[in-house]
Formats: structure tokens, sequence, C-alpha cells
């Protein structure tokens, strides 16, 4: 996260919810979680679609086996996914905004 003044990168407190610039000495509230679901959920409608398109190539599978497997490949993405990585893909999201 940056600072919106000075655009220095912010210290970042997520016990507590707070971010710190040290430069301008500002403190920032966030709400870590609500964002990180929403990231979350567009993380999974990407991969899932993603998923399903190279699924449909394989005749074998059993269509009724497709939300199973789109549960378990995401949530193995997920777990498998540096923090950083999702940190980052949530302040682009921010950013966006």
């Amino acid at each position: 996260m940056r600072c919106p003044n000075c655009h220095q990168q912010l210290k970042v407190n997520r016990i507590i919810k707070q971010a710190d610039c040290e430069a301008c000495h500002k403190q920032y509230q966030y709400h870590y979680r609500k964002i990180n679901l929403i990231a979350l959920l567009l993380l999974i409608l990407l991969i899932s679609s993603v998923l399903v398109k190279c699924l449909s190539y394989f005749r074998t599978v059993w269509p009724a086996y497709y939300p199973l497997i789109l549960i378990l490949f995401n949530l193995a993405i997920y777990f498998i996914t540096p923090r950083e990585w999702i940190d980052k893909f949530i302040y682009q999201l921010i950013e966006k905004e």
C-alpha cells in the first residue's frame, strides 16, 4: 500500500488494521478483510473460467464433477499462492477504484 499524499510505501499493521506513513507521519485505517474477500472472489471467478475452458477440451471428465474440481483447484491456488502476490493483486484493485 502507498500513501495517497506522498506515495511512499506504508508500514502496515494488520492486527489493528492501520497503515502508517513514515514520510508525512499520517495514519490510515483500512478494511483489509472486506477488500480481500472481493479480490478473492474475483480471482476465483477468473481462475474458474479458465479452468472450465480447459476442462471443456477433455470429454472424459463427467460434467457433474466440474464444480468439485473447480472448488478444489481454487482452494489449492489460494493456499499455494504467496501472500505478497495476493496483497499486490488487492492493491491493484484498490488503485483502479
